[in-house]
């Protein structure tokens, strides 16, 4: 019984038992009884309550321990949240492409240019709004073309559910039958980059068009998409006739970007690659240091160009779509307003394949190369005195007009177009 007490700590200084001086306990090695004097069970006391002291419960530090992981864990997650919140934030769900823009990189781009001077009406505040609206449009994923515009609506720019963006007025879809109804595909320079809903090139044809067919109802839908060329077009008018959505006319504007994506390659190409496979190295890209190499590029633009236009028209006649493959003007071809009047010549640089082969390109043309259904307007602004682009490459209201004016004249009597006063 006294040997028990002690096990279990309840003997020390003031022990009954150490004052009467009979204190028993077991030896650790033979377990047998050893009688204790009080001063030496006092001094085994005092040690034994010394290495407690030293060595705490296991039970505290495993405590502790679970404490120190559930601390890190939710520190953990709370980190991935906040991280995801702010990816989320700046690369909306199935966007494609650059964080939305927080700043104008049109004025940034052009800081010693009066933009006031190519927009007609337009403060410079309500020029910043409309630049800052269409830097605002943000890319989706779409299938086969890679991408395409997110539906968006502000108080310059309009694009809809399916795609196109709005003309002079809203327009039904899915397009009524009673109508002539045009789809016009191209880059951003048809799409309308820096110019209203109401002044692209799009909106300017259907007007030109209705002229000339008075008793229609022209609508003119606007399938262009920022940084699209023919390859890409081509695969969104296939998708439209295959979902149901057949035209009466096709009209594909195109050239710029066609040398501007010389590789065949899309927009957003490396970024989507590393999607799929991260761990592997972005195409590599070649300088073109020599006319030779330059000439074999444009060879293949050429090429390349002249397919989409052989494989839209077959599709097309396969559904009963007239098409009509449009060369379109660009800023560093037959166009002779000076520098002074236009002082965005320091941009020029990211098309500089462009001006140095866009020669090649009418040439072709008049070699029949792109077919019976192509028109040239490459020069159309050949003979102007006023700007006709609102940057280094993106038409004005004024250009859009003479444009769509320069195209619908040139169609005119090429059996494009119906009869007048024909269903």
């Amino acid at each position: 019984m006294i040997a028990n007490e002690f096990h279990q700590g309840s003997i020390h200084g003031r022990s009954p038992s150490v004052q009467r001086g009979l204190c028993c306990a077991v030896h650790p090695a033979s377990h047998s009884i050893r009688r204790l004097t009080p001063w030496r069970a006092e001094s085994l006391v005092t040690k034994v309550n010394a290495k407690k002291k030293l060595q705490p419960p296991d039970h505290k530090l495993h405590q502790a321990f679970k404490t120190i992981i559930i601390l890190l864990t939710a520190l953990i997650m709370e980190t991935v949240v906040l991280a995801r919140f702010w990816y989320t934030t700046r690369h909306p769900a199935g966007t494609v492409g650059p964080p939305v823009a927080t700043e104008n990189a049109v004025a940034r781009a052009y800081p010693r240019v009066d933009f006031t001077k190519f927009y007609s009406g337009l403060s410079a505040g309500e020029i910043d709004e409309l630049q800052r609206a269409c830097l605002s449009v943000r890319n989706i994923y779409s299938p086969f073309m890679g991408f395409r515009p997110q539906a968006v609506t502000n108080r310059y720019v309009t694009v809809y559910g399916p795609g196109f963006r709005r003309g002079r007025e809203p327009q039904p879809w899915p397009p009524l039958k009673s109508d002539f109804v045009v789809f016009v595909f191209g880059g951003s320079t048809t799409w309308g980059f820096g110019v209203r809903d109401s002044e692209t090139p799009v909106a300017a044809l259907e007007q030109e068009l209705a002229s000339r067919l008075p008793g229609r109802k022209v609508q003119c839908y606007n399938f262009a998409a920022c940084y699209y060329f023919s390859t890409q077009e081509r695969l969104l008018f296939e998708t439209l006739l295959q979902s149901g959505v057949v035209p009466d006319l096709a009209i594909f504007i195109d050239g710029l970007n066609d040398f501007h994506y010389g590789s065949g390659q899309p927009e957003f190409t490396d970024q989507l690659s590393k999607c799929l496979a991260p761990d592997l190295q972005s195409r590599t890209v070649n300088m073109l240091s020599t006319d030779a190499e330059r000439g074999v590029v444009v060879d293949d633009i050429v090429r390349r160009y002249a397919g989409n236009v052989r494989m839209a028209k077959a599709v097309a006649d396969a559904y009963g779509v007239k098409t009509i493959f449009i060369g379109q003007p660009v800023p560093f071809f037959d166009y002779p307003v000076p520098p002074e009047k236009s002082p965005f010549q320091e941009r020029m640089a990211d098309h500089w394949l462009c001006g140095w082969g866009y020669r090649r390109f009418e040439a072709a043309a008049q070699k029949g190369e792109f077919g019976s259904n192509f028109v040239w307007c490459g020069d159309a602004f050949l003979n102007t005195t006023a700007p006709m682009y609102v940057d280094s490459t993106h038409y004005s209201q004024t250009g859009a007009v003479l444009l769509a004016r320069t195209i619908a004249t040139r169609i005119s009597g090429r059996q494009f177009l119906p009869v007048v006063g024909a269903r």
